[in-house]
């Protein structure tokens, strides 16, 4: 059975990909806005992939958790290196669908 640690393994390969394909003139700053991001969200996500394993909640209230913490991830750094606003919503809504697929597929395979 997987843990939170794959779950946050695969994540953090993921995250890594889609920021240097997409991404790659704010790689570091989007790097530490989505450590910064993962730090605050640990214990809910912790939480909440248990549910979703345990058959707590379905997908898509998974879902719908992890969007209402969409807040954490503010994306200071990549804000203060002056990317666009509309790239860096683009590049949070990324992120929070990479987190649930992440999930879904390293506990739902």
């Amino acid at each position: 059975m997987a843990s939170y640690d794959d779950f946050l393994k695969n994540f953090e390969t993921a995250a890594e990909a889609l920021i240097k394909k997409d991404y790659g003139d704010f790689a570091s700053q989007a790097k530490s806005d989505v450590d910064s991001f993962m730090q605050g969200a640990k214990t809910d996500l912790q939480n909440w992939t248990k549910m979703l394993v345990q058959g707590g909640v379905s997908k898509e209230e998974f879902e719908s958790l992890v969007q209402g913490d969409s807040d954490l991830l503010e994306l200071h750094m990549l804000k203060q290196s002056g990317l666009a606003a509309a790239r860096a919503d683009t590049l949070k809504n990324d992120l929070i669908n990479l987190t649930v697929s992440t999930a879904i597929n390293t506990f739902l395979p």
